[in-house]
């Protein structure tokens, strides 16, 4: 409100006060502040209402003049909240502009009947409210007719003044048929076969049986009673005896609902895939994290994940999230439909070094973009070479208190066949990581199908996709990609231009927050030499016998190669394990292994998970617990029907082979 508005507000306070309450009679008591402040707070703090009750108590014109004025202007001193202050200020305004309207109708109805009219009565535009005092006033009203004609249809509506009178065929079916909602909601569950069923019983994931029945419709509902009952019934009256889709159509008030049944599509209901395996690995994991985040000062704990593809030349996959903007000035896309004759995604691997009682946590990102890149094992472990050289990740990977590499490398992945531990071109990596590195131990480690979003990586993959929101950035930053004059795509303009997308992505999102740390962006590396042998790879590891000879006599050198890290991963891997979990590679120190931690001689046992803590030849493996089986009706930890424990034991590997088979066959 202006300073004019406020004066000329302040001005005629008690004028229009004294117009509202003219017939109120007068008395001689005087209310204090303490009746006339409970009086405003049984209102609930409308003016209205106030004044209204205040003229139920007789009060005479002076008194009440002059105390309305007084203690309206002592409210912003009382202990009263913004909310119930502003309320009040708005409903005193309102009543305002209430009494000039009724002050000016009173005037030209004296004017019409001949009375006259001074010029101080006439001055219309001292007793004008204010245009957002009308405008209020005028909400008000429509709130309050369409809140009159919302509560008049809901009473017409329970009354049913307006419902059409029952179809005889369907009254006497419900008399004749009283169960009848049962049998349809009967039929409707048994052949409806969602996610529910799958993860409720499990029976349809291992009895085999791949028939299942028909679709629901309601034509099949009709033939399904008429089997049943042995009666005629139509279409539409198996349809009123279900409920109405939409409540709102005049049409719905045919509907009978006695069978809860009405079309709808399918949602998504669980966050978790079914996988007989998920408790399992959910108790394995909480055994790992005992053991890997208890001290960092010699274990590497590596959590890595491919984030979200960004896509180029459109905020399609990047405006899931608001930003702040200058209101008119939003930020712009091109059609959702929009996409490119040329590779143009970005793609994130996330690498995130959780926090441990002793390190603190690291985040770091891999941009990269194919063809540049490329998204297989080879290039992760180009990616992670270029890591370990970083001087600001030196403290990640090297002891700071000694200066040597960690010696324990803990390293949890999803499945997919770029990092899942089972595929053998991964171990075959890992395990050229684990003798070039001179590793203690490499434990590689993945959740059961469905519970990745479990690893800390995803939160890291979440923040970034907040960094990057409504981040627009063109695939032609360098020109064009087409030829002009073949028409065709310029390979080397692609890789440039998408070299330059990536620098501008990082330039924009590094830097990110996640937790209490900052994603540090990369670019990715150059892999080239390391793809160029990942063909003799797949040969040497699932080729014929003949093309494995071939491959020996044509590339002796790098077939000695394959041949040396093979021998390592097969004498360091521990057996027994669960191979579509665990991947766990350990020094044997044998005196004819080419690891420089083996060559030294020693013994596992004189390594540890953390100091005073067990030694790395033991694991931490669930173990089915005999006293909560599975079935059980007396667990304290269940209501009812118990769906079995684990406890978590810390396994010799060495002299545990029965375990690790009972392992083996309650995940088979």
């Amino acid at each position: 409100m202006s300073d004019t508005s406020e004066s000329e507000y302040d001005d005629h306070l008690v004028s229009n006060t004294e117009e509202v309450c003219s017939l109120i009679p007068q008395v001689d008591s005087m209310p204090n502040d303490d009746i006339l402040m409970r009086t405003l707070v049984d209102s609930k703090y409308n003016w209205f209402e106030f004044v209204e009750q205040l003229e139920r108590q007789h009060y005479s014109l002076d008194v009440l003049v002059d105390l309305l004025e007084n203690f309206f202007l002592t409210l912003p001193h009382k202990n009263l909240s913004k909310e119930e202050l502003q309320f009040v200020v708005q409903s005193h305004r309102a009543f305002n502009a209430v009494a000039c309207d009724m002050a000016q109708d009173d005037r030209i109805v004296r004017s019409i009947n001949g009375e006259v009219v001074t010029d101080s009565e006439s001055e219309l535009d001292e007793c004008t409210a204010t245009k957002d005092v009308r405008s209020l006033v005028v909400r008000k009203q429509a709130s309050v007719k369409r809140r009159s004609r919302r509560l008049k249809s809901q009473i017409l509506a329970e009354k049913r003044f307006l419902s059409r009178k029952m179809r005889s065929h369907t009254s006497k079916i419900i008399k004749q048929f009283p169960n009848v909602g049962e049998i349809i909601e009967e039929y409707v569950i048994d052949h409806n076969v969602g996610a529910d069923a799958w993860r409720r019983t499990g029976v349809l994931t291992f009895d085999g049986n791949t028939n299942l029945k028909n679709k629901v419709t309601y034509k099949k509902i009709q033939a399904h009673l008429k089997k049943i009952l042995g009666i005629d019934i139509s279409y539409g009256t198996v349809v009123e005896l279900c409920i109405p889709r939409n409540k709102r159509r005049r049409s719905a008030k045919r509907y009978r609902g006695l069978a809860k049944v009405t079309t709808r599509r399918a949602r998504k209901g669980f966050n978790l895939r079914y996988n007989p395996d998920a408790h399992w690995s959910s108790a394995f994991y909480k055994g790992l994290n005992t053991i890997q985040y208890e001290d960092g000062s010699n274990v590497l704990n590596i959590n890595r994940d491919d984030a979200a593809g960004f896509r180029l030349d459109t905020l399609t996959t990047c405006k899931q999230h608001a930003t702040p903007v200058v209101q008119g000035m939003d930020v712009l896309t091109t059609r959702t439909d929009y996409v490119n004759k040329t590779p143009s995604v970005l793609q994130t691997t996330s690498y995130n070094f959780t926090r441990t009682k002793t390190t603190p946590e690291v985040c770091v990102g891999v941009v990269k973009a194919v063809p540049i890149h490329q998204k297989n094992p080879a290039q992760h472990y180009s990616d992670i070479q270029m890591l370990v050289k970083e001087p600001l990740l030196k403290h990640v990977f090297y002891n700071c208190e000694t200066g040597n590499p960690k010696i324990i490398d803990c390293i949890r992945v999803d499945g997919a066949s770029d990092e899942g531990p089972t595929h053998e071109v991964v171990q075959y990596f890992w395990t050229n990581w684990h003798f070039q590195q001179g590793k203690v131990v490499t434990l590689v480690t993945t959740r059961s199908s469905g519970s990745s979003y479990l690893n800390r990586v995803e939160l890291q993959n979440g923040c970034l996709s907040l960094g990057h929101a409504n981040t627009f950035i063109p695939s032609t930053l360098g020109g064009s990609c087409i030829d002009s004059q073949t028409g065709k795509v310029d390979e080397h303009k692609l890789k440039q231009n998408l070299s330059l997308a990536i620098d501008a992505y990082i330039s924009r999102v590094d830097g990110t927050p996640c937790g209490e740390t900052n994603i540090k962006l990369f670019e990715g590396s150059d892999s080239s030499g390391i793809q160029s042998i990942c063909t003799s790879l797949e040969i040497y590891l699932k080729g014929s016998k003949k093309a494995k000879l071939l491959l020996c006599s044509q590339e002796p050198e790098l077939y000695a190669q394959f041949e040396a890290i093979w021998g390592i991963r097969d004498r360091h891997l521990v057996h027994g394990l669960p191979s579509s979990y665990i991947f766990f590679l350990r020094c044997c120190f044998q005196k004819e292994c080419p690891h420089p931690i083996c060559s030294r001689g020693g013994s596992i046992q004189d390594y540890f998970w953390y100091p005073n803590g067990p030694p790395v030849s033991t694991l931490p493996l669930p173990s089915i617990d005999p006293e909560r089986p599975w079935g059980s009706m007396s667990c304290t930890d269940h209501k009812g029907f118990c769906t079995g424990h684990y406890k978590t034991i810390m396994v010799d590997l060495d002299n545990s082979t029965e375990m690790l088979k009972d392992v083996q066959c309650h995940l088979l």
